[in-house]
């Protein structure tokens, strides 16, 4: 599945990336576990930066119609998290960087009939993602700096499309 979601407001990030899950569907209770792991492009104001994710959704199939599902599903989110080492260049510092955290989000999907799958995710939870830089130079030629940006907000809406088999 693609992912996508614009930065609609101040209050929220714009997401692109792709999301790959597992299903493991019970027939006899029209529901189906999912095992999901996503690379993410986050921007957030002047943040920006890769995150990956690992989470798990229970989807209900509904009677009345066998491609139309909805769930819920909670990812959590590590940063990909970029290291330079001072001697990469002559003005260079030591920098890490982090990214953690977490939400809830409800689903709605829908399968066409050549199994393309159409999806929205409406995220429950918020700014549970958080994210540190910091640089330092052992020879005080390159910067020093930290930057923290604590409760990041996840798009309010992600879109999500897709291929099924």
């Amino acid at each position: 599945m693609m992912n996508i979601a614009t930065g609609e407001s101040k209050d929220k990030s714009g997401i692109t990336g792709l999301e790959f899950f597992l299903n493991r569907r019970s027939e006899e209770y029209n529901t189906f576990w999912g095992l999901h792991g996503a690379i993410q492009r986050q921007k957030y104001g002047t943040f920006n930066s890769s995150r990956y994710g690992l989470g798990l959704s229970l989807n209900y199939q509904t009677e009345f119609d066998s491609r139309l599902s909805f769930g819920l599903k909670h990812m959590f989110f590590w940063g990909a998290g970029q290291t330079q080492k001072a001697l990469d260049c002559l003005y260079c510092s030591n920098v890490e960087e982090s990214y953690s955290g977490g939400e809830s989000y409800l689903t709605v999907g829908i399968r066409t009939v050549n199994n393309w799958s159409l999806g929205v995710d409406v995220r429950l939870s918020d700014n549970r993602s958080n994210s540190t830089t910091s640089a330092s130079d052992p020879w005080r030629v390159g910067p020093s700096y930290s930057y923290s940006y604590r409760g990041i907000p996840d798009p309010a809406i992600i879109f999500n499309l897709g291929k099924s088999w």
